[in-house]
């Protein structure tokens, strides 16, 4: 499954930067150094859903912990 990392909001709600991955792991590592680099409002689209970073961090730790 591909995850899909977007940040940023233009004024008509457009994200400004979107990359998609074929991991949530890879995912995870982007959207983390992004909001390391004030990158604003980080999502991760993937397993159905809209993640935040810290959502995601969460989701990895209770699946697989």
């Amino acid at each position: 499954m591909a995850y899909i990392v977007q940040a940023g909001a233009d004024v008509n709600g457009e994200s400004v930067a979107s990359v998609t991955l074929p991991t949530r792991e890879q995912a995870l590592a982007l959207g983390i150094r992004w909001v390391e680099d004030k990158a604003s409002d980080v999502r991760i689209f993937g397993d159905g859903r809209i993640y935040s970073v810290q959502e995601l961090v969460l989701a990895i730790v209770n699946r697989d912990g």
